[in-house]
C-alpha cells in the first residue's frame, strides 16, 4: 500500500467536511477515519473498536487486534489530543458498546458496504485507489484505508518515535515487518 502524506490526509478528512460531499454516516466515517490516522489500526479493528477499550483516564486504547487475537496480547495506543476531544465528544452520547455503532452494525453485517464507503472517500479526493500490473487479471489496490497505517507508522518514525514503541503499538511480530511500513521522508 502506498502511505499518504499529511496533506493528502489532510484533504480526506476536509472532504469528510465538505456538506456538499454525499456520504452516508457522515459523522461516523469522520470519527472512522480519525481513529485510522491517529491509531494506525486495520479498519476492521477501528470500527469494532468498544467503549470498553476506551480509557479516558489514562489517554489509551487497549485493544486485542482482530488479525492477532489468537496471540491475545492487547496492544496500547496512545491516544491523541485531537482523536481524544473527537472521542470524549462521541461518548457523551454512547448508544451500545461500539464507539461507532452505526457502521459496525453495518459491517457485521456485510464489511463490503462499509469498505465501498471508505473507497468513496479516496476517490472523491481523487487518489488512483488502484493500478493495473502487468500479468494480474484484477487491479491492485494502491490506496486504501490500509494507507492510514502506512502513514501513521511513517508519521511516528519521521516524529522520533523509536521502532520498538511503533511496532508495539500497531502489534507487528517484529521489527523487520514494522520497517516495511515505514516511508521515511526526505
Amino acid at each position: 500500500r502506498q502511505e499518504l502524506s499529511e496533506e493528502q490526509v489532510l484533504s480526506l478528512l476536509a472532504k469528510l467536511d465538505d456538506q456538499a460531499f454525499a456520504i452516508g454516516h457522515r459523522e461516523e466515517m469522520k470519527d472512522l477515519f480519525h481513529i485510522g490516522i491517529w491509531t494506525g489500526m486495520r479498519l476492521k479493528d477501528c470500527v469494532l473498536l468498544k467503549w470498553a477499550e476506551v480509557n479516558f483516564m489514562q489517554k489509551v486504547i487497549s485493544r486485542v487486534f482482530c488479525k492477532t487475537q489468537r496471540h491475545k496480547n492487547a496492544s496500547r495506543i496512545p491516544i491523541h489530543p485531537t482523536l481524544f476531544h473527537r472521542l470524549q465528544s462521541r461518548g457523551k452520547n454512547r448508544e451500545g458498546e461500539y464507539v461507532l455503532s452505526e457502521l459496525a452494525a453495518i459491517y457485521l453485517e456485510n464489511p463490503d458496504i462499509v469498505k465501498r464507503l471508505v473507497m468513496k472517500v479516496f476517490s472523491s479526493c481523487g487518489f488512483q485507489t488502484s493500478i493495473e500490473v502487468e500479468g494480474r487479471k484484477k487491479k491492485t489496490p494502491q490506496i486504501g484505508f490500509h494507507s492510514l497505517r502506512h502513514s501513521f507508522v511513517s508519521f511516528c518514525a519521521n516524529k522520533g518515535v523509536p521502532l520498538a514503541v511503533v511496532q508495539s503499538i500497531v502489534g507487528h511480530s517484529s521489527p523487520a515487518i514494522t520497517r516495511h511500513y515505514t516511508h521515511l521522508g526526505d
